[in-house]
């Protein structure tokens, strides 16, 4: 334990999803009400992914916020809130859902990324998902030598077990990729102390084709989930990597059997790299900016980005959202053309298979 007195030992994870459960099923009912028998776009957002920060120490590749921009250069336009306003914001998400999926940027770079992972925990959110690089784990539990002990699913990006390939990728400096692939053995060793769930995601663009089996193969010996996904710039695909001859094949050998697990449902998965149809519905997950506004309908098709401090709670800030730009249809209408794991996840939410529903929501820690 750290001697630090800002920081205490995380809540029982078990607590945490028992009392997330209640959340979760009177959401799902409802969403279901509306979409079967109302034929609503209306729906409740299941989870927030909160943009905690903008910054970044790396310059990959693929960075992308949805329309078209990498996330560094926004640093300076789009500041997080000071702590106290973020607080207030995550009780009101709290209040409406509760999951939470903290991202970036880079998450681990916001000034007040413990006192916020805490906050997030004694709220009660379930699961809490992170999304980092991996870099700054270290320096963070010379802090808090528990703070992983917050998060229930920790996903380190990795796209190449080549260090010197990542290098290229980062775009950070040489030596950007071994410090990442260090991260993520630290990771593994801390896994069972700390009782998350450990998921690689691996981008695939036309520079890392070759390596994803290498990324899956690793998982599949360190029992780590595995997300394989493609990269987006603005609304689709980034670069012509499914016209490569060797890209069908390379999916083939990632769903091959035997291979390793894959985080969420595989259908989802099988969607995102065949670029298979789906319909999106936006509204059952929420982005959150860093300084605590609502992109409507979606980050890639933004209308509008109301604040939540704004507003007395979400649920209204969201009728606010809806009465200046109806959601009605929007996933059709746009035809759905970002292929995001978030996004092909909300059209799966509707027709995924129960035993994938059940393990999403009580079997994963």
């Amino acid at each position: 334990m750290t001697d630090d007195a800002r920081y205490r030992r995380p809540r029982n994870r078990l607590w945490r999803r028992i009392l997330a459960l209640g959340r979760h099923a009177a959401i799902h009912l409802s969403n279901y009400l509306a979409h079967f028998l109302l034929r609503s776009d209306s729906l409740r957002p299941v989870y927030a992914i909160y943009e905690m920060t903008y910054g970044c120490d790396l310059h990959c590749s693929y960075c992308d916020d949805g329309r078209g921009r990498p996330y560094p250069p926004q640093a300076s336009e789009t500041r997080p809130l000071p702590l106290r306003d973020a607080v207030a914001m995550l009780r009101k998400l709290r209040r409406a859902m509760p999951s939470i999926y903290l991202s970036g940027g880079e998450p681990t770079l916001h000034p007040d990324f413990l006192e916020l992972l805490h906050e997030i925990d004694r709220l009660g959110f379930w699961p809490v998902m992170l999304n980092t690089n991996g870099l700054h784990l270290e320096r963070l539990l010379r802090k808090d030598a528990d703070f992983l002990r917050y998060v229930d699913i920790l996903i380190v990006s990795v796209d190449s077990m080549d260090p010197a390939k990542l290098d290229g990728v980062l775009r950070a400096g040489p030596g950007a990729g071994r410090r990442v692939l260090e991260a993520l053995d630290l990771c593994l060793k801390l896994r069972q102390t700390c009782g998350y769930t450990l998921a690689v995601n691996c981008v695939i663009t036309k520079e890392t084709l070759d390596d994803a089996v290498g990324v899956a193969r690793f998982c599949k010996a360190r029992r780590v989930k595995f997300a394989p996904v493609v990269a987006n710039r603005g609304k689709g695909p980034m670069d012509p990597v499914t016209e490569e001859a060797r890209y069908a094949e390379t999916v083939d050998a990632l769903f091959a059997p035997g291979g390793p697990e894959l985080l969420s449902d595989p259908v989802l998965y099988e969607v995102l790299l065949r670029f298979r149809p789906f319909v999106c519905h936006p509204a059952l997950r929420i982005h959150v900016t860093p300084d605590g506004r609502v992109p409507w309908p979606c980050q890639s098709d933004r209308r509008l980005a109301l604040s939540v401090s704004d507003h007395e709670s979400l649920p209204a800030l969201l009728r606010e959202s809806e009465r200046r730009f109806p959601i009605r249809g929007q996933g059709r209408a746009c035809g759905s053309p970002c292929y995001l794991a978030q996004n092909v996840s909300t059209d799966r939410y509707f027709t995924t298979t129960a035993w994938y529903a059940i393990r999403d929501l009580i079997l994963k820690r």
